[in-house]
């Protein structure tokens, strides 16, 4: 084995795995700790399964036009929905929370896609032709993803505020996979320093989105209580 390549492709999966984390213990962070730790473990096979699947495929990937633009759409609304809809994520009242981790499992699995696309194209670089140095990288690092989501689950459930920085991020990330793709990279350079800015633009909104849509929900639960109530 080529240890250098084998380093190289283990240090970038970390670096730019750091956003997958993030979204696994987003979207994990109010299902009680059992289920939890089943929706980080699935999170982060996941996250390992879908990064060799896409990585393999890469250049067919690649030919595809918008593919990117949609994986940002995609992970933007995931964004706005981990942020808005947190309790779609947690146990209801009387039931084991398999519906939710079914839900935050799915939300993952959907955020992985999206986020991978991003990343296998410099695993990809780095390793080169040698593709089981690039896989066995890969695998490396899984449990460094498994545990870094824990730690942000038990993170943002202790502080819930974080939850919107959290949002921000992936926003950020939505956006920068939008502009890098090769179809809309045109677009973006015709106006100028604002398509540079894209990525900043996308975070701002899905995060003001997000404040609107848990805002109205707040309002229209407190509605129904004071119903209930008279």
């Amino acid at each position: 084995m080529e240890w250098s390549v084998f380093l190289g492709v283990l240090t970038i999966n970390i670096l730019l795995s750091s956003d997958n984390a993030l979204a696994i213990g987003m979207a994990s962070r109010r299902l009680p700790l059992r289920h939890r730790r089943t929706a980080v473990l699935w999170g982060g096979l996941c996250a390992v399964i879908i990064q060799i699947i896409i990585t393999y495929l890469t250049s067919l990937l690649l030919a595809i036009p918008y593919l990117k633009v949609a994986g940002g759409a995609v992970l933007a609304w995931i964004a706005l929905k981990m942020t808005s809809d947190g309790d779609g994520a947690t146990a209801e009242d009387g039931n084991d929370g398999g519906g939710g981790l079914l839900a935050a499992v799915r939300l993952i699995l959907l955020a992985n896609i999206a986020m991978s696309l991003d990343n296998v194209l410099a695993v990809a670089a780095i390793a080169g032709d040698n593709p089981l140095v690039m896989f066995a990288g890969i695998l490396a690092g899984c449990p460094i993803i498994m545990g870094g989501s824990a730690l942000v689950a038990e993170v943002l459930e202790r502080f819930p505020v974080l939850v919107w920085l959290g949002s921000v991020f992936l926003g950020w990330t939505a956006g920068s996979i939008i502009a890098s793709d090769a179809a809309v990279q045109g677009l973006l350079q015709l106006v100028g320093s604002a398509g540079t800015g894209f990525p900043a633009f996308l975070a701002l909104a899905v995060s003001f989105a997000a404040w609107r849509t848990a805002s109205s929900k707040g309002h229209a639960e407190k509605a129904a209580d004071s119903r209930k109530s008279q």
